[in-house]
């Protein structure tokens, strides 16, 4: 193939990749905005917990992904609901 007559295409390969890459970049900030709101409604929830308690129960978050061990615990100790 000709040099010249594959620069259209290497043309068009740098803006498509550079719409992705916008798209991608965007895509990111939705994410971030979304991981934010999740994580200040997970500290509302906790500040929440902790004065319901009045602080003889201090709640705090830990990023584990099996909960079903709590989750057990909880239904145990609640009847009827």
């Amino acid at each position: 193939m000709d040099i010249q007559a594959a620069k259209p295409r290497l043309d068009q390969k740098r803006k498509e990749i550079r719409r992705l890459l916008d798209e991608r970049t965007e895509l990111l900030k939705k994410l971030r905005n979304r991981e934010i709101a999740v994580s200040d409604g997970l500290h509302d929830a906790i500040r929440c917990a902790n004065d319901a308690t009045g602080g003889v129960v201090v709640v705090k978050s830990t990023p584990i992904k099996d909960r079903s061990h709590v989750f057990d615990v909880v239904k145990s100790h609640i009847r009827g609901q």
